[in-house]
């Protein structure tokens, strides 16, 4: 979804984006790979023209057809784990939860979340 306003001027310009890489850093997202392209990516281009001013706020976003763009934490969080070889056996519930809050998809994660129950295992 391209906008005339992905020129990135004010609070989509890159000092923003910045800001945001700067927050991901002191939350201890420390994968350089990771900061580096989040902060090269253009969450004002995948989101409706009169949220763009909201792009870069560290929390999930609109973006029509019930769909939402995710918060910036959780895929710096989960993508700097895969890069570090984590698999989500690894991830803390709440974390793995938090990522499939879509009302698309709860359900799904409610019936993944009991059939693991019945293996026995921990999914720590």
């Amino acid at each position: 979804m391209r906008h005339h306003h992905s020129r990135g001027l004010g609070l989509t310009s890159s000092a923003v984006r910045h800001r945001m890489v700067d927050e991901l850093r002191s939350l201890g997202i420390v994968d350089e790979r990771v900061l580096a392209t989040i902060g090269r990516i253009a969450r004002h281009e995948f989101v409706e023209e009169a949220l763009s001013s909201e792009a870069y706020r560290n929390r999930s976003l609109p973006i029509g057809h019930a769909q939402t763009i995710s918060q910036p934490y959780i895929v710096a969080l989960m993508t700097q784990a895969a890069l570090a070889g984590a698999d989500c056996a690894t991830i803390p519930p709440d974390v793995f939860e938090a990522l499939f809050k879509h009302p698309l998809t709860e359900k799904g994660l409610q019936q993944f979340m009991a059939d693991w129950a019945t293996t026995g295992q921990s999914i720590l």
